[in-house]
Order: structure tokens, then sequence, then C-alpha cells
């Protein structure tokens, strides 16, 4: 994964995803409310699952399923003060990468009366989900019929949120801020470009056929993913993608 400084929005931080995310990462890619609209489908079945998931998405691998990529996760700002959000919501891509260092409260102590109502809220420095931007080529065994057709790699952006952080228009916040990143400098990282050039072979005229902008695919059912998409100024559907179990994706694009 490539690094990337962090980002401030008015509520929220993000910060580059990392293995110390795992525990935070279980309670929200094992939920099955959650995962049912992802391109996996199903929750992790295990922490062990999430580990091995988050270990090969931060590690430096490339591959046809796994291109180029920056993630993030992302936490309320108010718990992680160690970043001031700007104006622009943006970040340079000559800043160093950090993390945010955040700490979780002690944990209180256990109530005295005879049943605890469920949480209603999330404890303070946990994580309320991810966010990230990977290469989808072409030759992926994901990409949409109209992206194989087309012969041209696609940056796509994808999000999960705990369900608890749903509702508030975080989600919204949370891409309009790393929109506002990518297009700052974020894509034009040289890091990214000469993994993105390893990952084609080697071959710079492979690297420059990707399609412009940033893509999403969301299932037809998922209301509300699409309305975070239409306020951030995506466009679509601009391709329907029927999967072999019959569910249907939309495709967004954001130019």
């Amino acid at each position: 994964m490539n690094p990337t400084p962090p980002i401030a929005t008015p509520r929220l931080s993000l910060t580059m995803m990392t293995m110390s995310d795992a525990a935070d990462m279980h309670d929200i890619r094992g939920r099955e409310e959650v995962m049912k609209w992802s391109v996996k489908k199903v929750p992790d079945a295990t922490p062990e699952v999430t580990t091995n998931w988050l270990q090969r998405f931060t590690s430096d691998e490339l591959s046809d399923d796994l291109g180029p990529r920056v993630g993030y996760v992302i936490r309320e700002l108010s718990l992680s003060p160690s970043i001031t959000p700007s104006a622009s919501s943006s970040s340079s891509s000559s800043s160093s990468s950090t993390s945010t260092s955040t700490s979780t409260p002690p944990t209180p102590s256990p109530s005295s009366s005879p049943s605890t109502p469920p949480a209603t809220s999330i404890p303070e420095g946990k994580v309320i989900g991810m966010l990230g931007i990977r290469l989808e080529a072409h030759t992926s065994p994901w990409a949409p019929a109209g992206q194989k057709a087309s012969g041209k790699d696609r940056w796509e952006i994808g999000y999960i949120l705990h369900p608890l952080a749903w509702g508030k228009g975080y989600a919204s916040e949370a891409v309009k801020g790393v929109i506002g990143a990518w297009e700052g400098g974020v894509r034009d990282d040289v890091g990214l470009k000469e993994k993105y050039v390893r990952a084609r072979g080697g071959q710079e005229e492979a690297a420059a056929a990707v399609d412009g902008g940033v893509w999403a695919m969301v299932n037809s059912e998922n209301g509300a993913s699409q309305k975070v998409l239409t306020k951030c100024r995506f466009e679509g559907p601009v391709e329907v993608e029927v999967e072999e179990d019959g569910r249907v994706g939309w495709v967004f694009v954001k130019n």
C-alpha cells in the first residue's frame, strides 16, 4: 500500500490503515449488515480472516486483483486531536506519511445494573470505518464487463462504515475528503505511479491506459451508498453489471 499523509475533514480524521487497526476492522468486517453490500458479500468469519486481509492490503503486493492502492481508517476528529481540519479537507502529496496517535480511554468499571443496554455509540478512539482507492485492472476478476471491454484500468473507490456511524453523513464527508486529497496530489504521487508501472510489467505505455476519474460500483439496492456518491458529485449509473448470482451493480464515475 502506498504511504499517504493524514486527511482531516470538519468531523473526521483519516489516517493510513495499519496492522494495529485489525481488531477494530474485524468489528466492522465481521458484520453481515455491512459486508452484504461488499464484493466479498459475506462477513469475515474470524479475526484471523480480517488480519490476513489487512496484512495483504497494507503490503506491497501487486497483482491483477490487488493493484496499487491507498487506504485509510476513519475516526471522529474530536477523538484524534493531533490532526487539525482544513477548509479544503485535502492534503499535499509532498507531506510525509504519518499516523494519528490516538489512545483508547480506560475501560469503565462494570455497571451494577443487572443488564447492560446495547451500545448506541462507538467507544472513543475506535475506528468507525475504512475507505480506499485502488487500481482495478481491466484483467481483474472483479472488473465489470464494461471495463473489461474497454481494456482500460480504473481507479476505484470503496468504503465501509460501522453501523453505529450510519446516518450521520460521515460517509459523504470521508469520500469528499479523500477525493479532495486525491485530486490535490495523492494520485500524482511518484511512488504510486511507480507501483502502477511495475504492476503493468514495467510498460509505461500500458500504464497510460487508465480511464480518467474515480470510479465506484454499488449494489442497485443500496440506496444509502448511491446517495453518498451523488452528494460527492459522482455521475451514474453509467454502466450496469449483472453478477452470476443475479445481483445488479451500478457503476458511478467522478471525472
